[in-house]
C-alpha cells in the first residue's frame, strides 16, 4: 500500500521564519501521532499475544485437553493469535509510511530552517546521513523481532496442531 502523493511544499509565496517553524513543529505532532499509534499496535499485540499463549498453555498442560471443546480451541487459539499478530502489523507498516512521507517533508522543513537561521542541523529524513543513518532501522528492529518470533512460534503450534507429517515426532 502505497501513501497518497503528497504535493511539494509551495515556497513560491515568502513565508516568514515563524511560518516555517509552525510548519516544521505541526510536521513534528503528526511524526509524534504516528509513533504513538505504532507504540500503542505494539501494546495490543503484547497484550493479546500474551492473553493467547496463556490460554494455550493453560487448555494444553489441562487434565481435561483431549476433550472436543478444548482440541478446537487449541486449534482456533493459533489461528486467532495469527490474525491479531496480521492486523498489528499492517497498522506499523501503515503508520510507517505515513512517517516516511512526513520525513520527506522534515528534511525540507529543516533545509529551509537551516537557510534561514544560519545552522547546520543534520536533515532526519528517510535518507539519514551520519550518525542517524542507522536509526530507522534500529528502531523498527524490536517490532520487526517481535513480529517474526510470534509468527514461527504461532506457525509451529498451528503446524503441530495440523499434524503436518515433515515435523519431527510424525510419520
Amino acid at each position: 500500500m502505497e501513501p497518497p502523493n503528497q504535493a511539494p511544499l509551495d515556497t513560491s509565496h515568502q513565508l516568514t521564519p515563524s511560518d516555517w517553524c509552525l510548519y516544521a513543529s505541526l510536521n513534528e505532532e503528526l511524526i509524534s501521532k504516528e509513533i504513538r499509534l505504532i507504540s500503542d499496535r505494539t501494546g495490543w499485540l503484547n497484550t493479546t499475544q500474551s492473553f493467547l499463549f496463556g490460554a494455550f498453555c493453560l487448555i494444553a498442560v489441562s487434565s481435561n485437553n483431549d476433550t472436543v471443546t478444548a482440541q478446537r480451541l487449541m486449534l482456533v487459539i493459533p489461528i486467532l493469535g495469527l490474525s491479531t499478530l496480521a492486523a498489528c502489523f499492517s497498522g506499523v507498516v501503515g503508520a510507517r509510511l505515513v512517517i516516511e512521507t512526513l520525513e520527506e517533508q522534515r528534511a525540507e522543513f529543516q533545509q529551509k530552517l537551516n537557510g534561514i537561521f544560519g545552522t547546520n542541523h543534520e536533515l532526519i529524513g528517510p535518507e539519514r546521513q551520519g550518525k542517524l543513518r542507522d536509526s530507522r532501522r534500529l528502531g523498527g528492529l524490536p517490532f520487526n523481532v517481535i513480529s517474526l518470533v510470534l509468527l514461527a512460534l504461532w506457525l509451529i503450534i498451528l503446524a503441530n496442531r495440523v499434524q503436518i507429517s515433515f515435523l519431527p515426532g510424525y510419520s
